[in-house]
């Protein structure tokens, strides 16, 4: 077998320089991940909800309100909108009965107000969001699970209906979900030792 100047084999060298190939592959893995990471972080904190709007039922109970005034930013100017009943129509989401759906609420620049339906499923966890909107802030959510009578038609069937039971839960939210959690939990790239 033939040695090289520091006296260990060529099949040994060849073994460690696979070892530091796969160490690099990993690396530029688990940087990709990271960036993706923290490129949503940044577009959360340009534009996110910095004060809870209080969002319920509003009394045109077809609709949402927000009982606060919400303090957000979008592009990272401060904004406010004041507490508004109603503040959203929830025309366009709906869900079907025993199925799952979420409604992200949003507030632009100008403090309109406006939603992003996600797509039904089995389960709340299985429920596809909407994209992450640019120009807007994610402020709340709502989710519904109707276990009555019907399939629950946002802006016709009140969110407390006792027929279609839609089983509706408000949330006041900083930024899209979608935007937790993104970082790797530990980087996957693995300690590499040879003896020599």
């Amino acid at each position: 077998m033939e040695q090289s100047k520091t006296g260990m084999d060529q099949g040994g060298l060849f073994a460690i320089l696979d070892l530091i190939k796969a160490l690099c592959n990993e690396l530029r893995t688990d940087h990709g991940t990271f960036r993706t990471a923290v490129n949503n972080q940044k577009t959360a904190m340009k534009n996110m909800a910095l004060s809870s709007g209080g969002i319920a039922i509003a009394t045109t109970k077809t609709k949402v309100k927000t009982a606060n005034t919400i303090t957000y930013l979008i592009n990272g100017e401060f904004k406010s909108k004041s507490a508004s009943d109603p503040c959203w129509d929830l025309t366009g989401f709906n869900c079907s009965n025993g199925k799952y759906n979420k409604c992200l609420l949003y507030l632009d620049a100008s403090g309109n107000a406006s939603i992003g339906a996600g797509t039904e499923a089995d389960s709340a966890s299985e429920v596809v969001l909407p994209s992450i909107p640019s120009d807007k802030a994610v402020v709340g959510m709502v989710q519904v699970h109707p276990t009555g009578t019907g399939d629950f038609t946002g802006g016709t069937t009140e969110l407390d209906d006792s027929t279609v039971v839609p089983n509706a839960t408000f949330y006041n939210l900083a930024f899209h979900p979608d935007q937790i959690g993104d970082a790797p939990a530990s980087i996957s790239a693995s300690a590499v030792t040879y003896d020599v």
